[in-house]
């Protein structure tokens, strides 16, 4: 037979039909080779054949395959990834032992605070201006430790940063960044501490979340703690002589109208009103939580809790305190607020401090109560 010869001179199968019998095949079996190249058929074409079945012969390999497959090159990025894995230098790191190995460092987890701003001076403040307050700031001074330098807590600043130190030198630091860990005081202090190092004009922009380290209640002087202030525009962002170019006081103007409208109710510390597509008003009680839910169950079992023809819609967890939330008649402003807030105050603190058990009444109360929470962060 002309044609080229495969590995024991066998020659190479050809895409059409064999021209040899069954029987004739079995005497010529195929070169191991060349098995790798053909696709079997089907069972059902084993038995539609008319071989005989005789213990003395066996049924050759070819009577299972059909015509071989074509063979396809290579692709250029496979071929790639082959001698890429393929190299000295992979299989030697491959083979490597993990003392070998160069080792990863591992990331320090903070542990979850309940609490964080706990032995604080204005907790509640400072959980308000954490979670729902737009815009508001707070003076502060570190200890001698740390240099005895005044600063401003604000809720944000631009850009998301986590401090900023103004043209004039006052250095601002923000409670609302973009990370945060288990534990919020430990990241301002965090925020705080690398701010002390800012230049006039710099800010400080978060890219990862902190090491263990010390937290506002080991930075922050408790005595030089000033009073929140609420603001309508992020002014306080910038110097006296920067308030003064047109540019920032358009975009000053363009701040205040996507501001959601917020004050604080006088005379109620922790009550502020805002007003969304309605009024409300949300406010941040000092105690415990459970002892928050039980004061508000007693209150809502005798049906006392509300004031001013107000209706009591939920609550939200935050930083380890209850903000109890209450939905104002519509057009409610906050100074109309004072008086009947003042009385309902006095009597939920009567209620959070009663040490009475719960009826039965009360405690269906204090399920419905906690089956409309909302957990902020």
């Amino acid at each position: 037979m002309s044609g080229p010869v495969c590995q024991k001179g066998i020659p190479p199968v050809r895409n059409e039909k064999a021209q040899s019998t069954p029987m004739q095949q079995s005497h010529t079996p195929l070169a191991p080779s060349t098995h790798q190249h053909l696709q079997p058929r089907s069972r059902s074409h084993i038995h539609s054949m008319s071989v005989p079945r005789t213990s003395s012969m066996s049924i050759p390999r070819t009577l299972f395959c059909s015509r071989p497959r074509t063979l396809v090159p290579v692709s250029a990025p496979y071929e790639r990834h082959r001698k890429a894995t393929m190299s000295k230098k992979n299989r030697r790191n491959r083979n490597a032992t993990p003392a070998d190995r160069p080792a990863k460092k591992k990331r320090v987890v903070i542990p979850f605070v309940e609490r964080p701003f706990e032995g604080l001076p204005h907790e509640p403040e400072l959980v308000a201006m954490r979670e729902i307050l737009p815009l508001a700031t707070l003076s502060v001074r570190t200890t001698e430790e740390y240099g005895a330098q005044e600063a401003i807590l604000t809720t944000i600043l631009p850009g998301m940063s986590g401090a900023l130190r103004r043209k004039d030198g006052v250095l601002l630091i923000a409670l609302q960044t973009i990370t945060s860990s288990g534990d919020p005081s430990l990241d301002i202090a965090d925020h705080l501490i690398n701010g002390l190092d800012l230049n006039p004009g710099q800010a400080l922009q978060i890219s990862d979340l902190p090491e263990p380290g010390p937290r506002l209640q080991d930075v922050l002087d408790l005595e030089s703690f000033g009073e929140m202030e609420l603001h309508d525009e992020p002014s306080f962002w910038m110097s006296e002589d920067e308030l003064t170019d047109p540019e920032n006081q358009q975009a000053l103007q363009a701040a205040r109208e996507q501001l959601i409208p917020t004050k604080k109710v006088d005379g109620v510390e922790g009550a502020y009103w805002c007003r969304m597509s309605r009024e409300f008003v949300r406010y941040v009680r000092p105690e415990s939580r459970d002892a928050v839910l039980d004061g508000l169950a007693r209150l809502r079992a005798a049906e006392e809790c509300s004031f001013d023809e107000s209706r009591f819609v939920g609550a939200f967890r935050a930083q380890g305190l209850l903000i109890p939330v209450w939905e104002l008649p519509r057009g409610a402003e906050a100074d109309e607020l004072s008086k009947p807030m003042a009385a309902f105050s006095e009597k939920l603190a009567e209620a959070i401090a009663s040490t009475e058990p719960l009826s039965y009444e009360e405690k269906r109360a204090r399920a419905g109560i906690t089956s409309r929470q909302v957990t902020l962060r």
